[in-house]
């Protein structure tokens, strides 16, 4: 994981884009119910901060179709944070660990949808 997290890292600064989404799959064993897409920011980042309440507002769209609930991006302690020289946040698309969201997650009709939304967020925060 840490040398997926490096690889990261080097790809975006190399890059220099005006903002940066990480893409990840949750998963919480223990709580088997929870599901919908979540963003997390860099709490010390206030571009961090606006891209995530971008982001989130249009996931939460489909969050609240499919899942039932919305959510609020949380802040987080995370090496990408730490690393990436631009504003970025974490995109957890939903929970391995439910077998609804499991399942939408490999439907490419859903897989649109989550990159559709981020893609809007995307373009409210830079449009701002």
């Amino acid at each position: 994981k840490k040398k997926d997290m490096q690889k990261r890292v080097s790809i975006i600064n190399d890059a220099a884009p005006l903002c940066a989404i990480s893409i990840h799959l949750n998963s919480f064993e223990r709580q088997r119910n929870r599901r919908g897409a979540q963003v997390f920011f860099d709490a010390d980042s206030s571009g961090g901060r606006a891209l995530a309440l971008d982001v989130q507002r249009e996931l939460n769209a489909i969050n609240n179709e499919y899942a039932k609930k919305s959510y609020s991006p949380l802040s987080a302690d995370k090496y990408l944070f730490w690393n990436v020289k631009v504003p970025i946040v974490i995109v957890e698309c939903g929970f391995l660990s439910n077998d609804e969201d499991e399942k939408n997650l490999q439907n490419f009709a859903y897989q649109h949808l989550i990159a559709s939304a981020v893609a809007r967020g995307v373009n409210a925060f830079l449009s701002a």
